[in-house]
């Protein structure tokens, strides 16, 4: 791995941020330049690089109110933190996924009430930007699925649509069966459930990442790469990434992520299988497929989550060996990235819930 740039894009004591902890962030590539996979090779970062946008969550046990920051100089700088949806006595945000194309930047909410203990009744709200953040407007949108979802990874558009993976634990009171899935689309507009991965009693499947395959294995197919959460009838985390003290649930749970594939562009799914070449001990990961082919993975190796690590899967070859990430900090968590050229990943990630850090990386 190849370190480029590690730079704090926002601290807690910046601005007008009146919540304890800064968490969740998401990352994209800002006015509709994201790079697509089959031009990723071309793409030159360090000459012309494009302007990159990262949101994330102030708030209170990983809910409160979104903030965005810019930066188009390849992340050497940034603007100050900007409020893009404020908390109030009846809503809170939970998270933000952010996804750009035809020179717009979308920015999807996950919205809860201000007295939700479980942050699982989540509602999904969106905005549209033209002009890199400068103003947003609402973006209508229509959910069909009406059970309460929480979003994981990225929002990936693939074989003629959108997909936005989301899952629920159940809640304290088990009222919904857990599951993860994602919502489907055709317009970024309308949005339906596609098929399920179950979880059960014991565990609970979420923070999913969906990509396509690779090149000879399950052709034109998507995998979804998913952590495992110990008791699914009671979250071990908040949305925004807080785990459970030493010794509970979160601490106890030292696995590996699971894999799901799709062959019909996620409307139904495998059963989920053990993944052992990824850990996750509880912890939410990172996974893509970049554009040459590969698998590139970022995940914490602890439950504690203080040691972030990264490794890659050549096609047709065997997972290669574990690299440090670049990592400041006491505790990072919650990584989220764009490919900017090939294998090279603009990243995002929250350090200590109180730093906002951007990482500019090789795999």
């Amino acid at each position: 791995m190849k370190v480029n740039r590690v730079e704090s894009i926002a601290l807690r004591n910046e601005g007008s941020c009146r919540f304890p902890d800064f968490c969740a962030p998401s990352v994209i590539i800002a006015g509709g330049r994201d790079v697509p996979h089959h031009r990723a090779a071309g793409a030159i970062p360090d000459i012309g690089p494009p302007p990159i946008m990262v949101g994330w969550i102030n708030g209170e046990n990983g809910a409160g109110e979104v903030y965005t920051a810019l930066s188009e100089d390849g992340g050497r700088t940034w603007t100050p933190p900007r409020l893009l949806r404020q908390a109030d006595s009846t809503t809170r945000y939970v998270t933000v996924t952010l996804f750009a194309e035809d020179q717009l930047s979308y920015a999807f909410l996950g919205t809860t009430g201000a007295g939700d203990p479980d942050g699982e009744r989540v509602n999904l709200a969106a905005l549209v930007t033209s002009d890199l953040g400068e103003t947003w407007k609402d973006f209508s949108i229509e959910v069909e699925h009406k059970d309460p979802t929480v979003v994981g990874g990225r929002l990936l558009s693939y074989c003629g649509h959108y997909l936005l993976p989301v899952h629920t634990s159940g809640g304290r009171r088990g009222s919904v069966e857990p599951f993860q899935s994602a919502l489907l689309s055709e317009d970024l507009v309308h949005w339906r459930r596609g098929g399920v991965v179950p979880g059960s009693a014991e565990s609970s499947l979420n923070d999913g990442h969906i990509t396509h395959t690779q090149p000879g294995e399950h052709e034109d197919g998507l995998i979804m790469v998913m952590r495992e959460s110990s008791g699914a009838r009671g979250r071990a985390e908040a949305p925004g990434g807080r785990a459970e003290a030493p010794g509970g649930r979160a601490e106890a749970a030292r696995g590996h992520a699971r894999s799901a594939l799709s062959g019909d562009c996620g409307t139904t799914w495998s059963p989920a299988q053990p993944l052992p070449e990824v850990p996750s001990p509880d912890a939410r990961g990172f996974f893509a497929t970049d554009s040459l082919g590969r698998y590139v993975t970022v995940f914490n190796t602890s439950a504690d989550r203080r040691s972030l690590k990264s490794r890659v899967k050549e096609p047709r070859g065997p997972w290669g060996p574990v690299h440090d990430f670049p990592s400041p900090g006491q505790r990072n968590q919650n990584v989220d990235a764009v490919e900017c050229a090939a294998g090279r990943y603009y990243c995002a990630f929250d350090t200590d819930l109180d730093t906002i850090t951007f990482a500019d990386v090789e795999f």
